[in-house]
This record gives structure tokens, sequence and C-alpha cells, in this order.
């Protein structure tokens, strides 16, 4: 009798801490979204909500509730910090449009941190584990060609330039590559 490689009952999600930008950005982008999908067709984040995502990572089921005990224990020592939206850009790779992000030295701590739970709490390979040190709001992306040099043109000249206080970062999860996140919690940050 031949033993499988893998257990076939082991449910695995995808976990994704993300900052929320204020309700007037989120609503700001969404329109963005909108009007370059009315012009140019569907693209892979029409429909997500705006966000800068922190880390991104896979895990078992059965591990959620320790790994994630863990993350708020250690990242709740953070203090809260502010990000200033500063311009568009993009990404060649994806044909990406995005919101510039800066951050603070606070922010590449915050990184630095989750790349040690990765390592030891998460225990997780590398690939299954993203951090993001270039942080942004995607606006649009996977965009044809042309349209992304269009997009490209029209959008560097815009001056959009916004800072806001991060003091939570929100988890989202769902299926592993399925389906809609659905909000699982929050870790707030220091005042």
């Amino acid at each position: 009798m031949q033993l499988p490689l893998f257990r076939e009952d082991v449910k695995i999600s995808e976990v994704l801490i993300v900052i929320e930008p204020p309700k007037e950005i989120v609503e700001y982008i969404a329109l963005l979204k909108k009007e370059i999908s009315e012009e140019f067709g569907d693209f892979t984040s029409r429909y997500s909500t705006a966000h800068v995502t922190v880390n991104d990572f896979l895990v078992a089921d059965e591990r959620m509730k320790p790994v994630l005990s863990a993350i708020e224990k250690h990242i709740s020592e953070f203090k809260a910090f502010s990000i200033r939206l500063n311009g568009f850009s993009s990404f060649e790779n994806g044909n990406t449009i995005f919101v510039n992000v800066e951050v603070p030295d606070s922010y590449n701590s915050l990184i630095d941190e989750f790349e040690i739970l990765r390592q030891e709490v998460v225990k997780t390979k590398k690939k299954n584990f993203y951090n993001s040190r270039t942080p942004h709001i995607t606006i649009a992306n996977q965009l044809a060609n042309s349209s992304f040099k269009e997009l490209k043109k029209r959008f560097s000249p815009i001056h959009f330039n916004h800072e806001f206080s991060v003091e939570k970062l929100v988890i989202l999860k769902r299926d592993k590559n399925l389906g809609k996140f659905e909000h699982i919690g929050d870790i707030n940050l220091k005042n």
C-alpha cells in the first residue's frame, strides 16, 4: 500500500494583513477603478478594496489560532505610525498602476518583525510568505500593454498627497487562492 505524500484533509488558508486607508481614500480609489474599468475593461484588482498589503502567508487552518495569537502578541507592541500617499507610479512587471506609499522606519521594523515571525512562529517557506518592502495601493493591474502605457501617462502627472495614521492592522482570510477575503480580526498598535 502506497501512502500519499500529503495529507489531503489539511485545509490551507491564505492570511492577508493590511493597512486600511481612511474611508475617503477607499472611495476615491474605488471611483478610479470604476472609471478605468469603464474605459479599458476589467482587470484583476477591479473589485478589491483599497489597502496596503503588509504581509501575506499560507497557514494550515489547524494552526491558524496559535499563529495569529503569536503574531498579535508581537505586533501589538509596535507604536502607531503615519504613512503618506504621494502620487502615482507603476510596476512594469504585472502592468500595474498604484499609489505611492511613503513609510517611516517603524514600518520597515514592522516588516523585519514579520520576517522573524515567519521563521519562528509561522514556520513556512519564504515562497509561502510575503512581506511588502514596497508598500503601495494597487489601482489597476494585469492591464493590456496599450492600456498600461496610456494609464501610466495619464496618472504620472496627477498630484495626490494624503497622510494618515495607522493605528491598527487588519487581518483577512480566505481559502487558499479561492474567493473573497473575509475580515477575521484586527491588531491594535500602541498609541
